[in-house]
């Protein structure tokens, strides 16, 4: 039975990555806010220098398109409520017509549990990787007010919170990506927990150097 359950998982998962790097085949640009918002900068040296990121496993890949399912969702929800939406594929968001006069920026998450406690109880700054990525897509779209939607996984109760462009947080970003593409080789860094979920593990190499 052991045998049987993961050879079936093996094939199922390896089938999932294959189709999600196939997915991810354009390399990141400069520009992207997710690639923009990364605290490694290992993982932002690889991104700004044309490598894909790749999920570093199957079940990873499967929670991955599970995410994007739950998106489409929120999304259809929302235009159901009466909203309109346009969806800006460059930046992999929204422009949310009706809370104001003006459109806002639309960003949808779905996160697990913990993560929807700390945004219930302290808002998107216990994200920082989220509140980044927010202001990033800000600030390349060039507006100034956002809505963030997060979905609970568990639960599938919603959180709603309006932002505020930071022009400080935006700059300072980008500052960030401009020296990473000017180094010639990645920083060093140190291999911890979160590593193996990073989608340029298999190049960085971070758990054999530390």
């Amino acid at each position: 039975m052991l045998d049987f359950q993961k050879s079936m998982g093996d094939r199922v998962y390896a089938a999932a990555r294959t189709a999600l790097e196939a997915r991810n085949a354009p390399p990141p640009s400069l520009s992207e806010p997710v690639l923009m918002s990364l605290s490694c900068g290992r993982a932002l040296w690889f991104g700004v220098n044309g490598v894909p990121p790749r999920a570093s496993s199957g079940l990873l890949a499967r929670t991955a398109e599970q995410n994007r399912l739950t998106r489409r969702v929120m999304l259809r929800d929302l235009r159901r409520a009466g909203f309109k939406i346009e969806w800006v594929g460059a930046l992999d968001c929204g422009r949310i017509h009706g809370l104001t006069r003006r459109p806002h920026l639309l960003e949808l998450v779905a996160a697990p549990e913990a993560l929807f406690s700390r945004l219930r109880k302290f808002g998107l700054g216990a994200a920082i990787d989220l509140e980044i990525a927010m202001q990033c897509r800000l600030g390349l779209a060039q507006m100034e007010r956002g809505l963030f939607v997060a979905e609970n996984k568990n639960t599938q109760e919603l959180y709603f919170e309006k932002v505020c462009f930071d022009e400080e947080i935006f700059a300072q970003v980008r500052g960030r990506v401009m020296e990473a593409a000017r180094l010639s080789e990645p920083p060093r860094g140190n291999f911890d927990e979160t590593c193996p979920c990073c989608g340029f593990f298999r190049e960085c190499g971070k758990a054999q150097q530390f």
